[in-house]
């Protein structure tokens, strides 16, 4: 990641930024007010780990920023939930092809986290 976006002020501007993009595309998709609902959850999200993540360690390691001990953790964290991702995604785009309708969505998913986690393998061990 940049050292740029490795700020709380720019996790902040980032998560905000999502929170409109999560609004516009409920107001496009849905109506007005779950996209105000939409919207405001993400922000508040991102509000509650630029403001709470000096008070708490959790909050300090879903940022990811901090010391070489808080990287480690979300490191480790984003590790798990991407080991998890890699069982829960196939299983789910099986039970739909047993139920005799694949979900297309789910098997792109599958196809981009299987080629992202080799290409990620290749970079890293040449890296050393």
């Amino acid at each position: 990641m940049m050292n740029s976006l490795q700020t709380p002020a720019a996790q902040l501007v980032g998560g905000l930024l999502i929170a409109a993009a999560v609004f516009v595309a409920f107001l496009i998709g849905q109506d007005a007010g779950t996209a105000a609902v939409g919207g405001a959850i993400v922000a508040a999200f991102a509000i509650a780990v630029y403001v709470g993540r000096r008070r708490s360690d959790s909050l300090r390691v879903m940022s990811g920023i901090g010391d070489e001990r808080t990287r480690h953790l979300y490191l480790r964290a984003t590790a798990f939930t991407g080991s998890l991702m890699a069982f829960v995604l196939p299983a789910w785009w099986l039970v739909t092809v047993a139920q005799g309708e694949p979900d297309t969505t789910l098997n792109i998913l599958c196809a981009i986290y299987g080629f992202t986690w080799m290409a990620a393998a290749v970079v890293l061990s040449r890296r050393g």
